[in-house]
């Protein structure tokens, strides 16, 4: 829900590096969950590089893409395959079957109670305090409009 804390969910960089959620706190992260095998995904992937894009020369704001239902590499070939360049992040998903994301202690939560619901893509914006600012299922192809927003957030956002 907006206004709340979000789980302190972990994963691992592309380069392995294990990190979670509260590692990043101070940024304002936008957290999105997808998978290579989700059309909508797909879809708004372009415009979702395009944000960004328009926001990497901040050090204050953090992306993290994390594959839902198939194992990172799967989703990591399907994006080097179509030219983005977005920071994925392995979600410790075991496949298909998995319906689960972990918190950073490695405990498994059910995607739907990450989510509030199990429909994919959902993105979310975290200020600087990890707490929830703003919450999107479904794709979108407005995520450029996006930047003017979460520049409002880093100027209001407390630190």
């Amino acid at each position: 829900e907006t206004g709340r804390r979000y789980f302190d969910l972990g994963f691992k960089t592309r380069e392995g590096q294990a990190s979670s959620l509260a590692r990043l706190r101070g940024k304002i992260v936008l957290v999105q969950f997808w998978g290579s095998w989700c059309p909508p995904c797909r879809v708004e992937m372009p415009a979702f590089q395009k944000l960004h894009d328009s926001l990497q020369d901040r050090p204050d704001v953090a992306f993290v893409l994390l594959n839902y239902r198939e194992e990172a590499d799967v989703g990591y070939r399907w994006a080097d395959r179509n030219g983005y360049r977005l920071p994925f992040a392995d979600s410790g998903s075991r496949g298909r079957e998995d319906d689960n994301l972990y918190l950073a202690g490695g405990t498994p939560i059910a995607y739907g109670t990450a989510v509030a619901l199990s429909q994919v893509p959902t993105t979310f914006i975290l200020d600087r305090n990890g707490l929830v600012i703003f919450r999107k299922s479904g794709a979108t192809d407005s995520w450029p409009e996006m930047a003017e927003q979460i520049r409002h957030a880093l100027e209001h956002s407390a630190r």
